[in-house]
């Protein structure tokens, strides 16, 4: 039976995380009240070391290591990771193509249970198609792998055919149902592609072409299991990372050759894309990554160690530097996620994490009326070996 798509891109998980005491036989102060969890949990893909961290958020930002540390993934390489209902956590992997499920704890945060979708199945060599998990995107009832696609060589074995990957049914449990899934392609040429944006009626997906300068606009039918039609459009020199505004009317694009943004204005009817006036906007070196969070836009910049910040203006998607940007992380940024805080912590009420691929931390920091980033205390937070993928737990407040 198809599911209903619906646009939940956060998990609404049951609040209930109580702060820790020191690990000593002495009495000890409870924690002050900024170490306390606000029912927020983040948690990070670490590629090099196979393992997911996972942090709970206090409402100053700082990061405390749930219980039971870093947790194997069972995956080769993992670099996706998204979260769904039921308080699922799926890691994926851009090597061995397959998905992990984790279920998480809803008091603490913790990760157990995980339950690996098998490697033959989801994306296997002897598969006519299939797709590395390279990006994982929860919306609404589906999951979406993403990543190089793979078909039969001649005499055996197989090639890249392209972009493309799979979008799977998830049951009322948030596991994978392993026979309600939906293959297709996002583009016909071996494309370097990180990430995948998908608009909230999980209608259209939006991706970078890397190897051919483009910004791809696909459609996909997951109710119907049907095809796919996509359409490129020219953007700046080796795009990567690729993100949207909240209202879905413009598309941002980190060109990490070009060294700046490409902005598009989307038709919300057709998911067609057309360049605004002035873009690309000038950004650092080799950005990584791109996201929008409330009336801001953050790059990453990978080669200097930066994130550059910009206000956009809501009518024409135009990008203008703020204040004292570009503001320094640690060594080789990549993805961002962001979250809401108390308004007594933040004057715009949001956090804002990168993931340090070069460094093995995560940078946190406030995010000011002004957009100025402000460094969280004790900023950056160690982490596993190149993090790549991350992901956010929302409890209701």
């Amino acid at each position: 039976m198809r599911r209903q798509l619906s646009s939940i891109f956060t998990i609404l998980l049951v609040i209930g995380f109580a702060g820790c005491g020191g690990g000593n036989n002495s009495p000890s102060p409870p924690p002050p009240v900024v170490n306390i969890a606000s029912g927020k949990f983040l948690y990070v893909a670490n590629s090099a070391d196979a393992t997911v961290s996972g942090f709970a958020i206090a409402p100053s930002g700082v990061l405390t290591p749930v219980p039971g540390g870093n947790v194997a993934t069972y995956l080769f390489v993992p670099t996706g990771l998204a979260v769904g209902s039921a308080a699922k956590v799926y890691a994926g992997s851009s090597v061995s193509r397959d998905v992990t499920t984790f279920s998480a704890d809803l008091k603490t945060g913790q990760l157990s249970n995980p339950l690996s979708l098998p490697n033959n199945f989801l994306v296997g060599l002897n598969h006519f198609a299939g797709t590395n998990a390279t990006h994982l995107v929860s919306c609404g009832t589906h999951l979406f792998a993403l990543g190089e696609t793979f078909g039969p060589a001649d005499g055996g074995g197989t090639y890249s055919v392209g972009w493309g990957g799979f979008a799977f049914s998830l049951n009322s449990d948030g596991s994978i149902d392993p026979y309600e899934w939906s293959g297709f392609g996002l583009f016909d040429s071996p494309p370097i592609v990180s990430n995948g944006f998908i608009d909230p009626s999980c209608r259209y997906i939006f991706h970078a072409n890397t190897a051919e300068d483009l910004a791809v606009q696909t459609t996909v039918d997951t109710a119907a299991h049907s095809g796919m039609a996509y359409q490129g459009y020219a953007a700046g020199s080796a795009p990567v990372w690729v993100a949207a505004d909240p209202n879905l009317k413009f598309l941002y694009v980190a060109n990490s050759g070009s060294n700046d943004v490409s902005v598009f204005s989307i038709d919300v009817a057709s998911g067609r894309l057309t360049p605004i006036a002035g873009s690309p906007f000038a950004a650092g070196k080799q950005p990584s990554s791109v996201i929008v969070v409330s009336s801001w836009v953050y790059v990453a910049n990978a080669g200097d160690n930066t994130v550059s910040a910009f206000t956009w203006n809501p009518t024409t998607g135009a990008l203008t530097p703020v204040a004292a940007s570009p503001f320094p992380v640690g060594n080789t940024p990549g993805e961002f996620v962001s979250v809401t805080t108390d308004l007594s912590h933040s004057s715009s009420g949001m956090l804002l994490y990168v993931a340090n691929q070069g460094s093995n931390n995560v940078s946190a920091f406030v995010v000011d009326s002004n957009g100025q980033l402000r460094a969280v205390a004790g900023s950056p937070f160690a982490v596993g070996g190149q993090p790549k993928g991350m992901a956010v737990l929302v409890a209701p407040q």
